[in-house]
């Protein structure tokens, strides 16, 4: 049979039906497998106070491990670029998974020996493989997304990427802490080498579903390229079954989350609890409304202050004392202070969405089965799938190397990784050390769920508006997005002196540079590359965000250990500057040579 023709010239019917499911499954287990690798990249994160407090590294040490895996990663996109866009996104990826899985297990059992050269080299070879990640997915959606979609997808890919940094900072502090699933399953606190073993296995779960579920083109599945077919208004029956299937995913997660994040009063306190009491306590209280499990957060609230311990034994109803640990009493709490728990905790959460999860799977499966291929087609499919995806060396280079966009793109990219990666890779131990708000507390909490949901909404927003209303060009957005990082900056370096501010002000700086990470490094490689070398063109510009945050993470260390957390906003303005200057003055270049 012919090679397919994917010229879209040939445009003329409407996606069929099926198609959109077998893209959503195509997308999940790809999108799910890359939060899974974000799970091993910003466990350290989670773990970084930890293994600190362990080894007595200091902040330029610490800032030495995260510093080598960014660069390595860095040099690791436009390696691995180059090498997806020859053997294809699929294997890509599956060469990833084993290689972070590997490394993060090594990483965890290093801890026997706490030797800092060694982390920084396990932790090495770990961001090599996870470079092959962006460019083996962005590789494959470019094959699955036409021109006008892509800005969509690029919001789509950071919300995938920020559910991971959700998922580890959530369940994270849960795995150190302890904790209970439904008052059946009780796990005691864990050593912090589990933030690395735990991810692993979610990784390797998620490797073994991509691996049997995905496919590189629309055609090995039985469709046409999806550049010879044309967009369409949805029909009225279409719209309500989109609206109602949409409003019911909603509401259960919205329900979820809110059992989660609210909180009611189980006790009052009949006897203060001291300013400075610090690590454990009994608390004298009224009888508790509702029996509670070990490792129970439990929220303090004062008329000024709020404080969250977890409770080192189970309590029956009834009970008149509670046994706290793991806090810190900033100030007096009175009598009459209310002690609040959650509906669910973070664990519980976790099963309750990975349930959801697999029966949105089963849905789309069967959603997906009213399109029926032809065994014909899918041969031929698979036998042009080099023809239609793959580049050699030298055409990547020729094209991309030479392309004046890319640079651009890339300079600016560099002064977004140089501000989004110390603030996912320090954030945690700002709010510990410099506001003392422990990681299990609902501050903490709080900040660690609205950073990855900002992040994704960034990203969302400004995918859509760079494709609806500027026509797919994406430097007037990345201007504005620039300017308003550098006011909330500017502002953060003065008044970020209480918990609330800090919180207010990192939300904000997640929303602007996940917003230029998604238009920058997805959108904006996928216009220049196409479908046979968006890896390699993601690869390139991808990795110039590492190589500014390589830049900006050593600096940034070395700025902490002189001047403390003073110069953790300050540090971020420069960047801001220059980004803002590059989209404005490059927009010409960019426009010019991206492909429409």
């Amino acid at each position: 049979m012919a090679a397919f023709d994917h010229s879209p010239e040939n445009s003329g019917q409407s996606y069929p039906r099926g198609f959109r499911p077998r893209r959503g499954l195509n997308w999940g287990y790809l999108g799910l497998l890359y939060t899974s690798f974000y799970l091993c990249r910003y466990n350290l994160s989670v773990a970084n106070k930890a293994i600190s407090d362990q080894y007595h590294f200091s902040y330029s040490e610490m800032s030495r491990i995260i510093f080598t895996s960014t660069l390595v990663y860095a040099f690791g996109q436009i390696i691995n670029g180059l090498i997806t866009d020859r053997i294809g996104g699929k294997k890509a990826m599956l060469i990833g998974a084993a290689g972070t899985i590997i490394m993060n297990v090594l990483f965890g059992a290093a801890s026997v020996w706490g030797i800092l050269g060694l982390f920084i080299a396990i932790r090495g070879v770990d961001g090599y493989f996870q470079s092959f990640g962006a460019p083996g997915m962005t590789k494959i959606k470019t094959a699955w997304f036409a021109k006008t979609e892509r800005g969509g997808f690029a919001g789509i890919f950071g919300f995938m990427i920020n559910l991971g940094r959700l998922g580890i900072f959530t369940f994270g502090p849960a795995l150190l802490a302890g904790f209970t699933l439904f008052g059946m399953v009780r796990v005691d606190p864990l050593h912090w080498k589990w933030l690395f073993w735990g991810p692993s296995i979610v990784c390797g779960i998620m490797a073994v579903a991509m691996a049997f579920g995905v496919k590189e083109t629309p055609e090995e599945n039985g469709f046409l390229p999806v550049e010879q077919y044309k967009s369409a208004n949805p029909t009225p029956a279409t719209i309500v079954r989109s609206v109602i299937i949409g409003s019911i995913v909603t509401i259960v997660f919205v329900s979820m989350f809110w059992c989660y994040h609210h909180e009611s009063t189980c006790a009052t306190l009949t006897a203060p609890l001291a300013k400075g009491q610090t690590q454990s306590a009994l608390l004298s209280i009224s009888p508790l409304t509702k029996p509670l499990p070990i490792y129970t957060t439990i929220t303090l609230l004062s008329k000024t202050d709020s404080l969250d311990a977890t409770l080192n034994c189970a309590e029956p109803a009834g009970a008149t004392t509670l046994s706290i640990t793991n806090f810190t009493a900033k100030s007096t709490y009175d009598v009459g202070s209310a002690a609040r728990t959650s509906i669910i905790d973070a664990m519980e959460l976790g099963v309750l969405v990975a349930a959801a999860i697999v029966l949105i799977f089963i849905v789309l499966h069967i959603m997906a089965s009213v399109f029926v291929p032809d065994p014909e087609m899918i041969r031929a499919a698979k036998e042009d799938v080099a023809t239609a995806t793959r580049a050699d060396f030298s055409t990547a280079m020729r094209l991309i190397v030479v392309n004046p966009a890319v640079w651009i793109v890339a300079a600016a990219y560099a002064c977004t990784g140089a501000v989004r990666n110390p603030i996912d890779s320090w954030f945690s131990r700002y709010m510990q050390e410099a506001h003392d708000t422990s990681q299990v507390s609902s501050l903490f909490q709080t900040l660690a769920f609205l950073i990855p949901i900002a992040g994704s909404a960034g990203s969302l927003l400004s995918g859509y508006v760079s494709d609806k209303l500027f026509k797919g060009e994406r430097s007037p957005v990345a201007a504005c997005l620039y300017l308003t990082e550098i006011a909330i900056v500017a502002f953060a370096s003065f008044y970020s002196n209480t918990p609330d501010r800090a919180v207010f002000f990192l939300v904000a700086l997640s929303f602007t540079a996940n917003a230029t990470h998604s238009i920058l490094g997805t959108a904006a490689a996928m216009d220049i590359g196409g479908r046979k070398m968006t890896g390699f063109a993601s690869g390139v510009i991808d990795s110039f965000q590492y190589f500014g945050a390589t830049i900006g993470l050593w600096v940034l260390g070395h700025l902490l250990d002189k001047y403390g957390w003073k110069a953790y906003f300050p540090y971020m303005i420069p960047f801001g500057i220059i980004g803002f200057c590059l989209m404005i003055f490059g927009r010409g270049i960019i426009s010019r040579n991206s492909q429409r």
